[in-house]
């Protein structure tokens, strides 16, 4: 049963939008650990440095440099699906071809051009006879 892309993007929306935390809401494994519950319960930020920084920066720009391809990949196939299906149809509903109706048209020989001829005029005299009828 083919998907379509409609029925994706309700799930797509789903996923990104949510977002998963670890260790935030966990509760302590058991109360009689030396740790207290207080301590557990409040996060401590962490002190980087500046070399972890920039590791820490590096591997972002990595993976969403990667996220990035692959977003760019399935827009990608998508696309050429999408266009595939339309060109398929069309190519199914056209009728082909026309043949041509003289394959060799380029071997007859040229005809002579045409001289316009002039109308006939009714309303003048022939040549030989004159006004005085001689």
């Amino acid at each position: 049963m083919p998907v379509s892309l409609r029925g994706l993007l309700p799930l797509i929306l789903l996923f990104g939008a949510t977002t998963i935390s670890f260790g935030q809401d966990a509760a302590p494994a058991s109360t009689a650990d030396s740790v207290s519950a207080e301590t557990v319960a409040s996060p401590v930020p962490e002190v980087l440095s500046p070399e972890e920084k920039e590791k820490r920066r590096k591997a972002q720009a990595a993976l969403s440099a990667v996220a990035g391809i692959v977003v760019l990949g399935v827009a990608g196939l998508a696309a050429i699906l999408i266009w595939g299906k339309r060109l398929r149809r069309i190519l199914r509903n056209s009728p082909g071809p026309k043949p041509l109706k003289n394959e060799f048209w380029f071997l007859k020989p040229e005809k002579p051009p045409v001289r316009p001829s002039l109308p006939e005029r009714s309303d003048h005299l022939p040549p030989d006879s004159g006004p005085t009828g001689t």
